[in-house]
């Protein structure tokens, strides 16, 4: 990721000199100086040359390059949250140019590391996930495609995982009706997670809680009939077994 960037960054670096004509000697210096810093990684000072050039020329024919490099230079410095809005703005005042594709990109991988900082928080998440697949939709024959489908997998994986956490809780606290709902809720919005059938057994556990030992039995069934080789299908094996002794004692 980080030679995708600066290649875009020392190639304007390199056009700067021959593009004397018209252009006053401090656009110049300070552009050229940006990228220069930035070459060698000192991107907080890359990106206050950057700023200097936007406030003192906000017409220079380098304003582009400038706000696409100051973005890059907080992404670099993994300043996601600041990084997210530079490209955000850069995506809305050039939706043509050449670099968009990679501002949009990398406003999403902006979001993507956020979600990373901050599991729990469900809003970066989202935000990386809708971003990525505005991406696809936009630039789908784009080279960072293949990536960008990468992530949205792990992404929905993260999220899935965290919904689960919340019907592991809602069992944990004995709140089996609403375990109940919220599976139902996962199923549908989820039906081919790998979490499935940790979620069925859960499901199938508060039915015994809640003594609704037919609903209960049924839930178990399909479990291990639709996903019998897995760890919750084994679980759910023996749920059967105690029930039917519990039906015989009866």
């Amino acid at each position: 990721m980080k030679m995708k960037i600066l290649s875009t960054i020392i190639a304007v670096f390199l056009a700067g000199g021959c593009a004397t004509h018209g252009i006053q000697n401090r656009e110049l210096e300070l552009i050229n100086d940006a990228n220069y810093q930035f070459s060698k990684g000192k991107y907080d000072l890359a990106r206050k040359r950057y700023q200097a050039l936007l406030n003192s020329f906000p017409d220079s024919q380098f304003r582009l390059n400038a706000l696409i490099g100051a973005a890059d230079s907080y992404y670099m410095q993994k300043e996601y949250y600041l990084a997210e809005p530079a490209y955000q703005k850069f995506s809305e005042l050039y939706p043509l140019s050449p670099e968009t594709p990679r501002a949009n990109f990398y406003l999403a991988m902006s979001y993507f590391h956020e979600t990373l900082k901050v599991p729990q928080d469900h809003t970066n998440t989202k935000n990386a996930d809708d971003a990525f697949r505005k991406f696809i939709a936009k630039h789908p024959d784009h080279p960072a495609v293949p990536t960008a489908e990468e992530k949205i997998r792990h992404l929905d994986d993260l999220l899935e995982r965290k919904v689960l956490y919340i019907i592991e809780f809602y069992f944990r606290t004995d709140h089996f009706i609403s375990t109940i709902r919220r599976v139902d809720e996962f199923m549908a919005n989820h039906p081919f997670s790998r979490y499935v059938p940790r979620a069925l057994l859960l499901k199938g556990e508060s039915y015994m809680e809640e003594e609704a030992f037919k609903k209960a039995k049924k839930t178990f069934e399909d479990l291990v009939g639709i996903y019998g080789d897995s760890e919750a299908a084994k679980e759910a094996r023996q749920k059967l077994i105690k029930l039917e002794r519990m039906s015989g004692d009866s």
